[in-house]
């Protein structure tokens, strides 16, 4: 075995659910809940009205929900008067830079969030097997859904280039997204607002999203306009979704140029319409005036193809630059200027220039926090329209990101309209930051707390519970979730205990680096992470798998093998193929997770060294179950801490259509308890294996 399962003392595992339904049923069972949270205003995530009650966890799920005076619990907190709701998902971070190095996630744990969907905007890990193997090996303190991220996946292919992809190219973006999405990943995302997504026209998205479709996956966008353009950028998405089959989540939905605030009652009613007409479209969106990403986007995109060092050279010609500039001056003004204001108005010109505020610039911390009146201010240099552009185009060639105040948060606006609609998530956009370094956007600190505090209790926008929806049931919807994001019985105890008086968000454009208040507790599977307001140092998060739709039964089978096996909280793969050796559905085939004898291996495999782990896609199943059918292999877990003497297994099984012809089916799965080792065979050879035969069975008769 080559990496740890990352296994947890206490987990929402598979031996739980084997004795739940009996534990719930009993009525005069004894067995002490682990923890149970009394008098609590349960608000369940699913939009229902709150109502009072006790809350009762064991073995990492939600075992009841209702009057538990008199029962027996090894823990007993009693919140009355503070709300307690599921865990929030937060559908757009890009916390995949960080968290494995910061691993706590101490900033999104404070506001209530118990899983980060990362990758967004174009960008994340491409190596599926080993971001989810050091996740799963060393936890964390948020659970970890993972996008695939278009950019990456083309710059890995083509390189930071402005050019279209060759046929082969294509072929090889095609190949990794199919690849990623077998190892777990939920959709693709798109930036087409910047490099090097900028770089790629509707055709390529269209025919990388179609990888992502018989997974269930959805289509995440950073559309390619969010001013003037934004109905066309809009369009182009549901082109994208419509053509490639999956469905469609804006991301991060806003009108970001000042000149056209307003634009969001147009964007909203397409949305509608598509909707209307049987479309899946959602979207998500964070409680701020102001976005946030590279200064480089002021410029034509094709300039900073190759990062900062292209830039310099390009520019380095002095009628470049002036074209460059000219470009940057033309962008201001559709872009920092309300309708009716001019460049010539002193006022505006320098309201314009406050609009961009500079969030990191390692060359030179000191302008960190700065916006561009303040620096040209400090340089003693005049406040105009074309020193404004200068200053842009030298913090591009210096690599700065800024902070954009471009979004109407006035009551009424556009945040304020995107915020009520029925199909937005709430979702930060933010990352995980180092404690202190930098001048980052406040929303990585504060987005759950600013809108249960300043829109939920100070301007009543929406309801608690429309909120709590937006932040829980809804996204893990998105998801596909069918066992977390609402407060259900049976449901995975990913939950939240918060003071509907206190909870807040500190963290401000001018001082960002402050952890939200008023989030007492927060459980992920059972396991305080925060508790009474303290860091418990705990981390139990892993990455979580899940199939977003289950419309066709290919998608419906995968979703159910991943379901059942996340179910065990460890590692795992799995894979079925017909009698010709073609993957019938097949999840973390590629990941080498267990050392095999040398005769269970494909005759063309061959490892570098006797004892290196195999992955299934290496192995022949066919040949497998005639040598030896329905076997197994139990190895000791490398890693195992000894608190739980845990296994590693392998096994396979048979079973035979009814043409005579028969499908191959092989698991494995790291960690296990030895009270978890027979249901997990049991689950493989008799469980999965019968639902695999059924598709095929099904299969075959529909191709009659």
């Amino acid at each position: 075995m080559s990496r740890s399962s990352g296994m947890r003392p206490v987990a929402c595992t598979f031996a739980a659910l084997l004795v739940f339904a009996n534990l719930l049923s009993a009525a005069d069972n004894e067995t002490p809940y682990d923890v149970v949270f009394r008098g609590a205003r349960v608000i369940d995530g699913s939009g229902a009205a709150p109502r009072t009650a006790d809350v009762g966890i064991r073995d990492g799920r939600i075992a009841a929900i209702g009057d538990l005076t008199d029962a027996a619990a090894k823990r007993s907190f009693d919140v009355d008067g503070k709300i307690l709701c599921p865990g929030f998902v937060d559908l757009h971070s890009h916390a995949d830079r960080t968290i494995l190095e910061l691993r706590s996630a101490e900033n999104y744990v404070r506001q209530g969030v118990t899983t980060l969907v990362v990758g967004n905007c174009g960008s994340s890990p491409i190596d599926g097997p080993d971001f989810f193997g050091r996740l799963h090996d060393g936890g964390a303190g948020v659970n970890v859904v993972l996008l695939i991220g278009h950019g990456s996946v083309r710059v890995a292919e083509i390189g930071d280039r402005n050019v279209p992809p060759t046929e082969g190219q294509l072929a090889g973006m095609r190949e990794r997204v199919r690849r990623l999405m077998e190892a777990g990943a939920v959709g693709l995302s798109t930036g087409l607002r910047y490099r090097p997504g900028a770089y790629a026209d509707t055709e390529e998205i269209v025919s990388v999203a179609r990888e992502i479709a018989d997974f269930g996956g959805f289509y995440a966008t950073h559309m390619r306009d969010e001013g003037p353009r934004i109905l066309e950028a809009l369009d182009e998405a549901l082109t994208i979704g419509g053509e490639a089959g999956v469905p469609v989540h804006v991301s991060h939905h806003k009108i970001s140029t000042a000149s056209v605030w307003g634009l969001t009652r147009l964007t909203l009613a397409r949305i509608d319409q598509a909707r209307g007409e049987g479309r899946d479209v959602t979207l998500d969106h964070y409680p701020y005036g102001a976005g946030s990403s590279g200064i480089s986007l002021m410029v034509p995109q094709p300039l900073v193809a190759g990062g900062a060092a292209a830039f310099r050279e390009r520019i380095a010609d002095e009628a470049a630059r002036a074209k460059a500039v000219d470009a940057v001056k033309d962008l201001m003004r559709r872009k920092l200027f309300e309708n009716g204001q001019s460049a010539e108005n002193e006022q505006h010109l320098r309201a314009a220039l406050s609009r961009i505020q500079i969030a990191r610039l390692a060359a030179d911390e000191r302008l960190e926090g700065k916006n561009l009146a303040e620096i040209l201010d400090g340089r003693k240099d005049a406040v105009t329209l074309d020193n404004g552009a200068q200053l842009i185009v030298e913090l591009v060639a210096r690599g700065a990101s800024a902070i954009y105040h471009t979004i109407d948060d006035r009551p009424g606006g556009d945040v304020d309209r995107v915020m009520q609609h029925g199909q937005t998530c709430i979702a930060s956009d933010g990352v995980v930051p180092v404690f202190g370094q930098g001048h980052p956007h406040p929303r990585s600190y504060g987005t759950f707390p600013r809108v249960l505090s300043h829109y939920v209790r100070q301007r009543k926008l929406l309801s608690w519970e429309a909120a709590i929806h937006k932040m829980s049931g809804l996204p893990a919807r998105r998801l596909g979730w069918t066992d977390r994001g609402l407060l259900k019985e049976g449901y995975c105890a990913d939950l939240v205990v918060l003071d509907p008086e206190r909870v807040d968000d500190k963290a401000t454009f001018a001082k960002p680096h402050q952890y939200a208040t008023g989030v007492v507790h927060v459980m992920i599977d059972g396991q305080f992470v925060l508790e009474s307001e303290a860091m418990t140092g705990r981390l139990p998060g892993r990455p979580v798998y899940s199939s977003p739709v289950a419309d066709t039964p290919r998608q419906r089978l995968r979703r159910d093998v991943i379901d059942r096996l996340s179910a065990f909280g460890g590692r795992f793969a799995f894979r079925a193929v017909d009698a010709d050796g073609r993957d019938l559905v097949t999840f973390n085939a590629d990941d080498p997770l267990i050392v095999l004898p040398e005769s269970l291996r494909a005759d063309n495999v061959k490892p570098a060294k006797v004892d290196a782990p195999s992955a299934l896609r290496d192995i022949d199943l066919p040949a497998i179950e005639t040598q030896s059918p329905g076997g197994s292999i139990m190895r000791p877990h490398d890693d195992d801490p000894g608190e739980i003497p845990q296994v590693d297994l392998f096994t396979t099984a048979h079973r035979e259509l009814s043409d005579g012809r028969k499908v191959y089916v092989a698991a494995v799965i790291l960690g296990l308890s030895e009270a978890e080792q027979a249901a997990a065979v049991a689950l493989i050879q008799r469980d999965l294996a019968a639902l695999v035969q059924k598709h095929a069975q099904n299969h075959a008769q529909r191709a009659k």
